[in-house]
């Protein structure tokens, strides 16, 4: 896949990330006041366990599962690995 629409999912996935972060914290108070803390630009790579854990509490399984896929999408975008199989290591057509 070229730059560009990888760039393009990039930006697509942070999108679909932040909205399930917005509504996240537009309903979970704790989750509100931790996130309220945060530096904005540490937001891409939270990965503190009492965030973890709140976010499990407050999400319900298909928010879970949605972040999940789409922090593993961001990881092989940033290991070069996106738009190859995982399993057969062949590329996916767009």
């Amino acid at each position: 896949m070229d730059k560009e629409k990888t760039e393009k999912m990039r930006e697509l996935l942070m999108a679909q990330k932040r909205e399930i972060w917005d509504v996240l914290v537009s309903t979970n108070a704790d989750f509100r006041a931790i996130v309220e803390e945060m530096d904005p630009k540490d937001f891409a790579d939270v990965a503190s366990d009492d965030i973890d854990r709140k976010m499990i509490e407050a999400l319900g399984s298909q928010d879970i599962k949605r972040l999940r896929a789409i922090d593993a999408a961001l990881g092989r975008i940033n290991m070069g690995r996106y738009g190859i199989c995982v399993k057969c290591n062949k590329k996916i057509p767009d």
